[in-house]
C-alpha cells in the first residue's frame, strides 16, 4: 500500500513537471487556462508578443449539478461558458482621472 501511494505521488509530480509551459522566445507572454467542470475539459494556451497587452477572460455564469440518491438521477447544467482572449486597447478619450470630489448621497 505504501509503495502504491508513493508511486502515485511520483507520477503526479512528474506530470506537473512535464506539463509546465515556458517560452524560450524573448518578449513574449504565455497565457494558459484549464477548465475542468463536470467532465467538460477546456484548455486555451496562447503565446503572443509582449508589446500589445492582452487579457484572457473565463466566464462561467452558471454551473449546476443536481443529483438524487434515491432514483439515480443526475443532471448537469452548464450555461454560456465563455473564454475570450483579446487585446486591450486604450479608450478613445484616454484614461480617466479619478475625481477629487467625494460622492455625496
Amino acid at each position: 500500500m505504501f509503495w502504491k501511494k508513493l508511486w502515485n505521488f511520483l507520477k503526479l509530480i512528474w506530470g506537473k513537471i512535464t506539463n509546465r509551459k515556458t517560452s524560450n522566445k524573448k518578449n513574449t507572454l504565455l497565457d494558459t487556462t484549464v477548465l475542468n467542470l463536470f467532465g467538460l475539459d477546456l484548455k486555451v494556451s496562447r503565446e503572443i508578443p509582449a508589446d500589445t497587452p492582452y487579457e484572457l477572460t473565463v466566464v462561467v455564469p452558471r454551473a449546476e449539478l443536481r443529483a438524487s440518491k434515491h432514483c439515480n438521477y443526475r443532471e448537469i447544467i452548464l450555461s454560456s461558458i465563455t473564454i475570450a482572449h483579446s487585446p486591450r486597447f486604450p479608450t478613445e478619450a484616454g484614461p480617466k482621472k479619478p475625481s477629487s470630489k467625494p460622492l455625496t448621497a
